[in-house]
């Protein structure tokens, strides 16, 4: 949590401090909640960074569940076509679910690490985002928790693909 907290106040301080190419993010589903809003920066050509708080809602689950999540994209690929970017990249999400429901370390009736559950995971992604006239980015990702990757090294009946949250996302750039 700590390490979420500072990230936080990094990205508020540099956000302020560098006005180009910051962002304003909204996304769809892929695990760090139905709906969540973050800020972004592009800090090079390659390495693109967002702070997200993402929401289920109580409607949608037995109780709400937020999440805040610190998404990081490198880009492998890129071309230009017209007025339109598209930056195919690898993405690096770790995010944070608060409350004792997913802190299993804590249960009493279980060895310490016997459950990998945690309040923390980390998403390993793929995706693309088609950006317009520098102002708007259309993104869509694939991506995989730590859990999954785990169990599917390690037990042979897991498929993976069974096990992919796909993500939908609008940036607005510099707004």
């Amino acid at each position: 949590m700590k390490l979420l907290k500072f990230s936080f106040i990094f990205f508020v301080i540099s956000l302020s401090s560098f006005a180009k190419d910051n962002s304003l993010n909204l996304q769809y589903a892929g695990e760090i909640g139905k709906y969540s809003v973050g800020v972004g920066h592009r800090w090079s050509t390659w390495f693109y960074q967002a702070f997200h708080y993402g929401v289920v809602p109580k409607s949608e689950s037995i109780t709400k569940i937020e999440t805040y999540a610190l998404k990081n994209n490198f880009a492998f690929y890129d071309f230009e076509y017209n007025n339109f970017f598209t930056d195919f990249y690898v993405g690096l999400t770790a995010y944070y679910v608060p409350g004792s429901k997913y802190e299993t370390d804590d249960l009493d009736s279980t060895p310490n690490g016997y459950y990998r559950q945690s309040s923390y995971r980390i998403i390993l992604a793929l995706g693309f985002e088609v950006v317009y006239d520098s102002l708007y980015a259309l993104y869509f990702e694939a991506g995989v928790n730590d859990v999954w990757l785990i169990n599917y090294y390690n037990n042979d009946s897991i498929e993976i693909e069974d096990h992919v949250s796909l993500a939908l996302g609008f940036r607005w750039i510099n707004f």
